[in-house]
């Protein structure tokens, strides 16, 4: 069950259901749902590379999970030690609005998600979106989203912790997202996730690009939220952070 307001991407106002359909008050564009996604795209252009992107994902959305555990034991983190620390966090998010970034096929962490949390996955490829939403089933607290994720159509301060785990080695405008991230974030809300700080040397997955740790610090210290701590975990070529 979506309890939280929802805003059209391209003009800010507020978005009203109509029976599987969001309808903007304000610019009039209707944003459908299909599959159990609602998509976004249809009225907004993506960038070429955003493009190539969505394309290259959505043909590997049905082999995506393997993928990942295999990258992940390249970047010499065992599996089990990755999970593990994903779930170390996620127990503690109960009774949030938790909102996954470039959520894939939300693997590993759809398995860790409280039952009393909803769950926003945000993704700009369909058909990563739907084994994500096989993944929940039914599941009423859960709600999935083809976005451009430049432009959470969220409203400010209304998420309590968002995830982004190897986002940020895909996506394009990171400061964008990083600032969209700070706006919809609660005053007290966290940011969890990791990067590869380096890329296996045969890297199946193309897209990603390689992100150093001095980076991300440099990105995350930029919010301008006082009293926040950066804590990082380094797990193989991994890095963990937890920004709360």
């Amino acid at each position: 069950m979506q309890l939280f307001p929802v805003e059209c991407p391209r003009c800010r106002e507020k978005l009203r259901r109509n029976g599987e359909t969001l309808n903007c008050s304000g610019c009039g564009i209707i944003y459908p749902r299909n599959s159990g996604i609602t998509d976004f795209l249809t009225s907004l252009s993506l960038a070429t590379e955003l493009m190539g992107i969505c394309d290259y994902f959505d043909n590997f959305a049905v082999n995506y999970d393997s993928m990942i555990v295999t990258m992940v034991e390249e970047l010499k983190c065992p599996w089990w030690e990755y999970s593990e620390l994903i779930e170390r966090v996620m127990v503690e998010a109960r009774k949030k609005l938790i909102v996954d970034l470039g959520c894939g096929t939300s693997f590993p962490v759809g398995s860790f998600i409280p039952a009393d949390s909803h769950y926003l996955g945000l993704d700009i490829s369909f058909e990563m979106l739907k084994q994500s939403h096989s993944l929940f089933e039914d599941n009423s607290n859960a709600s999935f989203w083809r976005i451009d994720v430049e432009r959470l159509p969220l409203h400010d301060n209304s998420a309590d912790l968002c995830l982004a785990f190897f986002s940020f080695n895909v996506f394009i405008n990171l400061e964008e997202i990083i600032r969209q991230a700070n706006r919809v974030l609660k005053a007290d809300g966290e940011f969890f996730g990791n990067i590869a700080l380096t890329l296996p040397q045969e890297n199946s997955l193309q897209p990603f690009r390689r992100i150093s740790a001095q980076q991300l610090k440099k990105l995350l210290t930029g919010l301008g939220r006082r009293g926040r701590e950066l804590v990082t975990e380094r797990r193989g070529d991994i890095l963990f952070f937890h920004l709360k």
